[in-house]
């Protein structure tokens, strides 16, 4: 009786492992991710007919430029990658890789847990020297919940100095919009461009400063042209850098860097 036990206990043990044989696991890795890089500047062409104007912008995002890799007007020496949103339903957590081409590390900046996101800032937390002024280049890795994992395209972005900003000051509140006065400092080489929102981030204007009269670059608002209609009790406006592209070679492929910036994104309010 005993024995014919045993042989029944050890039946029933193999029959329940049966389903977990390790070569039954999910051996699939998650699809490809796909970074998406930069796409351009918010009221700046690259390959576009004169006069048309991108807005990048979303208000259901708070205004943020959905432009792909791209500087942020948000953080000090910041740069945002974003990529299409991930469609596999047993995503455990993502990798976010940098590197550079002064350096031969390449550095796995963060690890995203339950992140639901389709896009990261890195503002260089641990970086001893200033990340402007050189060429950044990220990949994501994601894993799923089995261990396996896959590997993103490649993106990069140059980052050079923000716009120094002189007035107005940040969130004032003016009777008459014409009364505003917009100046910054300029540099050499670089186009810069006001950009003036309403209040649901719609591009009302992006004013170009091609000509440098010096290093202090001023225009007043009444002379942007803006329909005075078309303007509630805030409007929102920023400075963009834009400095070209080169083209880099890395691992015998071809990426197009672009190099640019953005000053913080200011707010006028309209009051008495």
């Amino acid at each position: 009786m005993n024995k014919i036990v045993v042989t029944l206990i050890i039946a029933l043990m193999l029959f329940s492992c049966a389903g977990k044989d390790p070569l039954d696991s999910d051996k699939t890795p998650p699809a490809k991710p796909h970074l998406i890089p930069h796409l351009g500047d918010t009221g700046i062409t690259y390959n576009q007919a004169p006069g048309q104007l991108d807005n990048y912008f979303e208000a259901s995002d708070s205004g943020m430029e959905k432009n792909g890799i791209d500087a942020v007007d948000i953080e000090d020496n910041a740069i945002q990658i974003m990529w299409d949103v991930l469609t596999d339903t047993d995503i455990d957590y993502l990798e976010v890789w940098r590197f550079n081409l002064n350096d031969t590390d390449t550095l796995m900046i963060n690890t995203l847990h339950n992140y639901n996101k389709n896009y990261y800032i890195d503002n260089f937390p641990h970086l001893e020297v200033t990340p402007i002024g050189q060429d950044w280049f990220y990949f994501l890795k994601v894993f799923d919940t089995s261990g396996n994992y896959s590997v993103s395209d490649t993106v990069c972005y140059h980052l050079t100095q923000k716009p120094i900003i002189v007035s107005p000051n940040q969130d004032i509140t003016v009777a008459d919009y014409n009364s505003v006065t917009f100046s910054w400092y300029v540099s050499p080489g670089a186009i810069f461009n006001l950009l003036i929102f309403d209040k649901n981030f719609n591009l009302l204007k992006s004013y170009s400063a091609l000509d440098e009269p010096g290093d202090l670059y001023q225009v007043n608002f009444s002379d942007l042209g803006i329909n005075q209609n078309l303007l509630g009790n805030k409007i929102y406006w920023e400075v963009v850098v834009s400095s070209g592209s080169v083209i880099r070679t890395v691992n015998e492929k071809d990426y197009t860097v672009y190099f640019g910036a953005e000053s913080q994104r200011f707010t006028i309010n309209l009051g008495k």
